[in-house]
């Protein structure tokens, strides 16, 4: 199965929040957590932000939170709001990491994707994936 590499860094991006659920996070200390840059990080943030899925608080408390409680936050929910093309396999994508926990969560996601998509995306939360 493939996602594209902006739906795999939304899902890492929501599993960071969901494990720091009273805590505002950066972009740039997400960014920095998944190998990935600020930017990319940042219109990945404005995907999630427009489907209601996390909100921001600007200043020196401020950063990035779940919008919704991770128990309710389905896949479907932040592939929908990101993207569904395929043109990024989970494979290339653990392939490429060299951040031992981001390793780790793409090896649960990937070994999720057996029974999510027997399930299906609608009903998987990133509770699931913690």
């Amino acid at each position: 199965m493939k996602v594209t590499k902006k739906t795999l860094f939304a899902i890492l991006a929501c599993l960071y929040m969901a494990r720091r659920p009273k805590s505002k996070v950066s972009a740039e200390e997400i960014a920095k957590h998944c190998r990935t840059t600020t930017g990319f990080m940042n219109l990945i943030f404005l995907d999630l932000k427009k489907a209601s899925l996390i909100t921001s608080k600007k200043g020196p408390s401020g950063g990035y939170s779940l919008d919704i409680p991770f128990t309710e936050l389905t896949l479907d929910k932040i592939i929908r709001a990101t993207d569904n093309l395929t043109n990024k396999s989970i494979d290339e994508a653990i392939e490429n990491s060299s951040n031992d926990e981001v390793k780790t969560d793409l090896l649960n996601l990937e070994n999720s994707f057996v029974s999510i998509y027997n399930r299906g995306f609608t009903k998987l939360t990133i509770k699931e994936l913690l």
